[in-house]
């Protein structure tokens, strides 16, 4: 086992020879503790391992795993551009564990790595697990680079786990909504699946299917599938399967995004999977609670076949800034979202239209002990990860009523002419003076995907409504009946 201090990562296992032994990632984690804090007291475990390896001459080490997935992780703004090849694994233990290598490497491993093969690996890094995003809970994940080595030990791993998971609680989910550090597994019955319907967002054209999971105390998960792992899912075989019977669902790695009367909604990431008749514990919990013949998946065709059919929908259901007034009071439902066609006819000048937000997430980044800033999701964060960020407050109307539209955050940048903090180091804040690129807004007649405030917030002054999308119309809007 070769040891050598570095700043962020260690080297764990150099050359993969005829003997070799292999430890679990438990093993593993106590060595790395024992190599990066030398001079502190030991786990009574990790220092037995020391003496161990110190005394056994000629031992190299390497991890026997099983790839359960593999994926490139991506941007939503363009899906075309791969970040970094990731892999899960799990160990003889059912431990499971995060590998990345650069997007470059890409095409080196997928040809080599095969889903559901056990391989021994050695030649790779050890380094800590990813500040975001993270697919599974291990603080670690492992390196890989091109002297990375496999050998393929499927054949004589006839006992090896299948699969693993982490699911979370239905109680814990609260915590986890919008977190971004995370992802969440989760499994139920199948309640209802919908065909993949093509669907206009502000990041383009994509697909999208929608799952609904039940849990045994008969709380709902409404999990939106987007993309490939939409199409990946056979809604109609699904839905075959449960006229039998329960089925049973897990799907992994997806952000919490929100909670519902019901339960909870979810949507898919880049790392999501899904799994049918997953072999653990609560599977065997759930068709107790769901009797044979008891369930049956209800099947729903495409919404939308084709893009037309779906920009055509988003039209149909405008609705005035009249009725989006309206619809601001305690007695009708939670916060949800809207089309408008309006103009802008003023942007507001007398508050700041930026903030100081954090880089990753665009949150709000609030004073914390000197010099560092808070983050609702990623806690403690340096000054140099924060920048400024915009909050633009515009004056919209229509034919009905007047209303004040919020863009947030740094997703508008195309539309306003350039990033925010390109533009308040130009123009800082100034009562009364906006920039140019501010002012070309004015007299112009957009579409907006708006989002209601929340309940909380109604009857506290005007409401504000949050822009998640726009777009440009240059026709006039379809005549309400």
């Amino acid at each position: 086992l070769s040891l050598r201090r570095r700043s962020t990562a260690c080297s764990v296992g150099c050359h993969f020879g005829l003997s070799h032994q292999s430890l679990p990632l438990r093993t593993i984690t106590c060595l790395l503790f024992a190599q990066c804090f030398p001079f502190q007291r030991l786990p009574m475990v990790a220092h037995k391992l020391l003496l161990d390896l110190k005394d056994t001459d000629g031992l190299q080490t390497a991890l026997k795993l099983r790839l359960l997935h593999a994926w490139g992780s991506y941007g939503l703004k363009n899906p075309a551009l791969i970040y970094n090849y990731c892999t899960l694994w799990t160990d003889e233990e059912g431990t499971l564990i995060q590998g990345l290598a650069p997007a470059s490497l890409m095409q080196h491993f997928a040809p080599i790595l095969q889903l559901g093969a056990v391989y021994m690996i050695s030649n790779f890094t050890v380094q800590p697990q990813s500040p975001v995003y993270r697919p599974c809970s291990h603080h670690l994940s492992i390196l890989l680079s091109p002297n990375t080595m496999f050998e393929d030990l499927t054949a004589e791993s006839p006992d090896f786990w299948d699969d693993s998971f982490e699911f979370a609680s239905f109680a814990s989910l609260h915590s986890r909504i919008r977190s971004s550090v995370n992802l969440t597994d989760v499994v139920g019955v199948v309640v209802s699946v919908t065909g993949v319907s093509n669907s206009v967002t502000s990041f383009g054209e994509t697909v999208r299917r929608e799952v609904v999971l039940q849990n045994e105390s008969h709380m709902l998960l409404d999990i939106t599938l987007w993309g490939e792992i939409a199409r990946s899912v056979d809604g109609e075989e699904l839905a075959h399967i449960g006229h039998a019977g329960s089925v049973v669902l897990g799907v992994c790695a997806l952000r919490v995004t929100g909670a519902t009367k019901g339960g909870f909604s979810l949507f898919s990431t880049p790392g999501t999977r899904c799994v049918l008749e997953p072999v653990c514990e609560q599977t065997h919990v759930l068709h107790s609670a769901f009797f044979a013949g008891t369930n049956t998946v209800q099947y729903y065709p495409p919404r939308f076949s084709t893009p037309g059919e779906a920009i055509a929908f988003k039209e149909s259901c405008t609705k005035s800034v009249s009725e989006l007034l309206e619809l601001c009071s305690p007695t009708v439902g939670d916060a949800t979202r809207y089309h408008c066609a309006d103009e802008i006819i003023s942007i507001e000048s007398e508050r700041p239209w930026y903030y100081l937000g954090c880089s990753s997430c665009s949150k709000a980044a609030k004073p914390y002990e000197m010099p560092d800033y808070w983050c609702e999701d990623h806690r403690r964060i340096p000054p140099e990860q924060t920048q400024n960020c915009y909050k633009v407050r515009m004056i919209v109307e229509d034919t009905t009523a007047t209303g004040t539209f919020v863009l947030l955050g740094k997703s508008h940048d195309a539309l306003l002419g350039g990033s925010a903090p390109e533009l308040s180091a130009r123009f800082p804040h100034q009562r009364g003076h906006l920039p140019p690129e501010l002012l070309a807004l004015e007299g112009r007649r957009f579409v907006f995907d708006v989002q209601l405030p929340k309940p909380m917030y109604f009857g506290r002054g005007p409401p504000e409504f949050t822009v998640l999308s726009v777009v440009e119309q240059n026709q006039p809007p379809v005549p309400r009946p």
